[in-house]
């Protein structure tokens, strides 16, 4: 059996009740899936000795890690 996620919303609009319903079970499994990744990212960057950093288009570092800073 799978679960599904849905979004469910109700808005009553003057004497009638409207429920617009949408599936976003594969919404819902990318954004967990991209938190789980960013998470890792995040403990590497964090506990790296090495300097990690990131820079802008104009080149600008725009993070450092903390073991840098």
């Amino acid at each position: 059996v799978e679960t599904r996620v849905i979004d469910l919303r109700i808005a009553p609009i003057g004497p009638a009740i409207v429920v617009v319903w949408r599936d976003v079970t594969v919404l819902a499994r990318d954004r967990a899936s991209l938190e789980r990744s960013e998470s890792r990212y995040r403990t590497l960057a964090d506990n790296a000795s090495d300097i990690v950093y990131t820079v802008d288009m104009h080149g600008t570092i725009s993070w450092i890690s903390p073991s840098c800073e």
